[in-house]
């Protein structure tokens, strides 16, 4: 039933903030709107009408981004809670990267080297405004499809992947299964230097990486879990929307019918838009018994 996400949802407390951030890695500015506030109670959580503002790579016909405004500020998590974690795109040059996103003046995480047989994968988190993790990610081989084969001039791509982190991927997972996504990757890494990646520099960090698509050779974006094994996890709630809070939206061609198969998840009020980012669709917010917040959106 499922297809992979269409957009990647992101709260701003700023959203020309958040806008420029994005713009660093490729991203451009498109269409904007504004939900109505019941519209945007129903799917955020929040008070009053919400600004919308789309953001996509040239070129890409997925990996999007839709910023949403919201008066919440950033939360802070603990290394190991269970929530939305981040943003992936792959970096054709990992070195220029960094130097760049440094000198924008946005954190940088140190560099881990993640080995999969033959392959490596060098990964950097860079965090921009209201904690917003964008993953880079480098593979010595292997790439999966994304508009990096179609511009080799460009040094970011779309975006690869949503990543959520859990606390308990084998009773989660299945839910996304049983609906369609297929696994493409479920593997665990014991990677030196992996804790400092997520911010816990004197642990040593065993993880489960679990990623699921519509299609294995399909454009992105991809839904990504990751565990960290033996660690305790905290599930952090996902509504309200707060700044910096991710989601994925899934495009859906019947909501009615896809609804009737979302069960045992929670389905919120189903609203109805004509905006210019929305025009003439229905949408509503989604909580599955796992703690994953998510978007459909009937095709219009």
């Amino acid at each position: 039933m499922f297809p992979s996400p269409i957009d990647v949802v992101i709260g701003a407390s700023d959203m020309e903030t958040t806008a420029d951030f994005l713009v660093h890695f490729g991203f451009e500015k498109g269409v904007s709107g504004r939900l109505p506030a019941d519209a945007a109670r129903a799917l955020y959580g929040l008070d009053g009408p919400a600004d919308e503002l789309v953001m996509a790579v040239p070129g890409a016909p997925r990996g999007r981004v839709r910023l949403v405004s919201t008066p919440n500020p950033a939360r802070s998590y603990a290394a190991f809670d269970a929530r939305p974690f981040a943003i992936d795109l792959f970096t054709a040059d990992m070195g220029r990267s960094v130097a760049l996103a440094e000198e924008a003046g946005y954190h940088s995480s140190p560099i881990t080297d993640h080995h999969f047989g033959p392959v490596t994968i060098r990964e950097v988190e860079i965090t921009g405004p209201d904690k917003l993790v964008v993953t880079l990610l480098e593979p010595s081989a292997g790439r999966r499809p994304c508009v990096l084969d179609d511009d080799p001039d460009r040094l970011h791509s779309e975006v690869h992947a949503f990543v959520w982190s859990d606390t308990n991927l084998d009773e989660h997972i299945g839910y996304w299964t049983e609906r369609g996504l297929r696994t493409l990757m479920d593997v665990v890494m014991e990677t030196p230097g992996l804790g400092a990646l997520v911010g816990a520099p004197d642990e040593d960090v065993k993880l489960r990486l679990t990623v699921f698509a519509d299609e294995p050779n399909a454009r992105p974006i991809r839904v990504e879990f990751v565990e960290f094994v033996g660690k305790p996890s905290t599930p952090q709630p996902t509504l309200p929307l707060a700044a910096g809070l991710l989601a994925p939206a899934f495009e859906l061609v019947d909501l009615d019918a896809a609804i009737r198969d979302l069960e045992p998840a929670k389905v919120g009020e189903i609203v109805t838009l004509d905006t210019p980012v929305h025009p003439g669709t229905r949408a509503a917010t989604v909580v599955t018994p796992g703690g994953h917040r998510f978007e459909v959106w009937e095709k219009g």
